[in-house]
């Protein structure tokens, strides 16, 4: 299990080896949080990735507006 932080709406492993970024893009549909099954994101007027999640990227296939960036 990867060790995560929570930096504002970015979710970094502690290795430093990818993170998750919420763009500006977001206007907070909560389609990502729908589709999450770990319960990894909040809704509050954009989304938030939380420490909750897995890594598992789906979210970022199924936003409509690509607004979550795996680097």
């Amino acid at each position: 299990m990867v060790d995560i932080i929570l930096i504002n709406d970015n979710l970094e492993d502690v290795t430093g080896e990818f993170a998750m970024k919420i763009n500006d893009k977001c206007v907070g549909c909560g389609q990502c949080a729908a589709i999450c099954k770990n319960d990894a994101i909040q809704v509050w007027g954009k989304a938030k990735i939380t420490q909750n999640c897995t890594n598992c990227k789906i979210c970022s296939y199924y936003c409509p507006l690509n607004a979550i960036e795996v680097t």
